[in-house]
């Protein structure tokens, strides 16, 4: 029914003629806006995380708004992750500078993370994320200074820190 609705709409061009236009001469239509409401233009990687019973495997977003790592609470719980008390809170900031609704962060987890050939000891914040169970911010990604296509949404970690790579190394190590 969505997308009868979308298809139909006559879009109004957000482009502008004047030269000073954020806009310039492309035109963004209602269907980008709603793709960027329902976050269909975000940014995502499949990995691979080593939990107390299995591997588990899950989608993480790439998110440059964030701090740091944050891993959902519930999600966390659910799959038996074994999450440590922090010494202090942590207020968690909204991006208007507000409290956030849940409250402070209490907890971490220490996980063992795999992105393709990529394996690393990754420290995450606990908190409520909603949907998202897992979000690698910009310290990882100035950290590993992915390639990202933004047309594909493809990510490949060609310039990891040595440090990854002998991780890697070991890793590979322990299976021989």
């Amino acid at each position: 029914m969505l997308n009868f609705l979308l298809d139909n709409i006559v879009s109004p061009s957000l482009a502008s003629e004047e030269p000073e236009s954020p806009a310039g001469t492309e035109e963004v239509s209602f269907l980008d806006l709603w793709r960027s409401f329902t976050m269909e233009c975000e940014v995502t990687v499949p990995v691979h995380i080593r939990g107390p019973l299995n591997t588990i495997e899950v989608d993480a977003l790439l998110n440059s708004g964030t701090t740091g790592c944050f891993v959902d609470k519930s999600w966390a719980l659910d799959r038996c992750l074994q999450l440590s008390k922090l010494v202090k809170p942590v207020p968690v900031l909204n991006i208007d500078g507000t409290r956030n609704q849940e409250g402070n962060i209490m907890h971490y987890v220490l996980l063992t993370v795999g992105i393709g050939k990529h394996t690393e000891k990754l420290w995450c914040a606990v908190t409520c994320l909603g949907k998202v169970p897992l979000i690698l911010g910009h310290t990882w990604l100035r950290k590993h200074n992915p390639n990202i296509d933004w047309v594909t949404g493809q990510v490949n970690l060609t310039r990891c820190p040595p440090k990854c790579k002998s991780l890697l190394e070991m890793c590979f190590a322990k299976l021989l």
